[in-house]
């Protein structure tokens, strides 16, 4: 922060100023001395100490909020470390036809679809699509979809602004801009994901302080300077190494380091496969996969019915090394062997982009073999009777608490246990709750209330239909 030279002059005029605006009562009841002399001079010397004080506090980093948001990026830049704008959320939209088309259809880059405005804010979100995309005519069954019995083509997409807002839910794009020649519908069948917003004011003192500990790609802050500098997407990361028992590949891998990560950019891709046979794995190409779309052949097949999605459970799960796959069941409809399949899926593209950059010369180490990891997100279920105290509006109430009880559990990173006390700080600190017992707290699919212990590879998080109050 820059502190501005004052001259006499510039202190003249504000103890002037100070004098002016003295009380006239004080010449009868305290008398003028002090309103004339000490109290104007001493205003000035605490206005003055008021400017050391924030000067001290940005040096320090302490009390964020005695300095602007202008005066911390300026501070922070002589590491070089700027704040990031945050990044543009991703989204695979969906195209849709009733009828097999009789000439190749295509939606061009830059097609702009929004959502509906926001009853709340009046706020409609635009994305436009990334490239251009064609629905073949002569191979139109590849198109169709068995389940909603139309055509479709599948087309990723991005937000036109860097904001976390833009992570809508399914089915939330659904407003054309312009003209939809060939199609009936657009939509988001999956929600948009990787959107970040402008980076707060602690994460970037927190950053800052990474890069005073050290920038080598060597050592774990080095790592992590480098992944929070250069990919907005990543939200935390942790190094595993040496004789941690999650490192499993250093058995093998000599000098076998795992970065575990949280943060996605899902792509859908299609690719065509060779069918094999039964009972076998089929991996597919870009790794780690999230989900399968569709496995388009002779027909339409079934996930669950004819085929199974299998993830891969070796020292190389969630990595670009992994082998994702499928398996085809005996009891379906089963391709003939040899058959070409076209499977579409989705994939976290993040994990490829963080292996290419440190295999590049700058970031690689000589002995060691890194291998990032897409971290597994641990679904928390928390069910609670709450009591609200009269007076207050039970669903405003409710309201608030449960977007404060996400927010805990959501933001916690790495390794970040889900504590029923700190539920129950979060929940008290609110003046309208009268009592509030937990009466669940648990892994979806476990039982109890006790603490959550998250792994050093995982990290908690909580849908909507897990939080469960009660109002008694």
């Amino acid at each position: 922060m820059a502190v501005s030279k004052k001259t006499a002059a510039e202190y003249a005029v504000e103890l002037e100023t100070a004098i002016k605006s003295r009380n006239a009562d004080y010449d009868t009841k305290i008398g003028p001395i002090p309103d004339l002399i000490i109290n104007p001079v001493a205003n000035v010397l605490e206005l003055q100490n008021e400017r050391v004080r924030a000067v001290q506090s940005l040096l320090s980093l302490i009390n964020n909020g005695m300095f602007t948001d202008t005066d911390l990026e300026d501070f922070v830049y002589n590491e070089l470390v700027r704040r990031s704008n945050g990044s543009t959320s991703v989204v695979t939209l969906v195209f849709s036809r009733t009828s097999a088309p009789t000439a190749n259809i295509t939606v061009k880059a830059n097609f702009p679809v929004s959502t509906l405005a926001d009853e709340d804010t009046g706020v409609a979100l635009t994305y436009l699509t990334l490239v251009d995309a064609t629905m073949v005519a002569a191979n139109a069954p590849a198109y169709f979809n068995n389940t909603t019995q139309r055509y479709e083509l599948t087309v990723t997409a991005q937000a036109t602004s860097a904001a976390s807002i833009a992570n809508v839910g399914p089915n939330r794009i659904i407003r054309a801009l312009r003209p939809l020649v060939g199609f009936d519908n657009v939509f988001n069948r999956d929600s948009a994901v990787g959107g970040t917003d402008t980076e707060s004011n602690d994460d970037l003192i927190s950053r800052y302080y990474l890069s005073l500990t050290g920038t080598s790609p060597a050592i774990v802050d080095g790592v992590d300077k480098i992944l929070r500098d250069l990919y907005p997407a990543v939200e935390d990361s942790n190094e595993v190494h040496g004789s941690n028992s999650l490192n499993v590949r250093s058995a093998s891998d000599g000098g076998a380091v795992d970065v575990y990560v949280i943060g996605n950019s899902n792509i859908s891709v299609t690719e065509n496969i060779v069918f094999s046979g039964v009972g076998q794995v089929i991996p597919l190409t870009n790794q780690p996969i999230i989900s399968i779309s569709s496995i388009v052949g002779a027909g339409t097949y079934v996930q669950g019915t004819d085929f199974l999605f299998i993830k891969d459970t070796s020292g190389y799960a969630n990595s670009v090394r992994g082998s994702d796959g499928i398996r085809w069941l005996a009891t379906g409809t089963i391709p003939v062997i040899g058959a070409v399949l076209t499977v579409t899926y989705v994939y976290n593209s993040l994990m490829q982009q963080l292996q290419d950059s440190f295999t590049q010369s700058d970031k690689d180490v000589p002995g060691r073999d890194i291998l990032f990891k897409d971290a597994t997100k641990i679904n928390v279920r928390l069910e609670a009777s709450i009591k609200i105290r009269s007076g207050f509006g039970i669903s405003t109430a409710l309201s608030v608490i449960t977007t404060a009880i996400n927010d805990l559990i959501n933001n916690l990173k790495l390794h970040g246990n889900v504590e029923g006390s700190d539920i129950q700080a979060v929940v008290r600190a609110f003046t309208a709750v009268d009592n509030f017992v937990i009466t669940k707290l648990a892994k979806v699919g476990g039982t109890g209330t006790a603490d959550i212990v998250i792994n050093d590879n995982e990290y908690a998080r909580i849908e909507p239909t897990d939080l469960i109050l009660t109002v008694v």
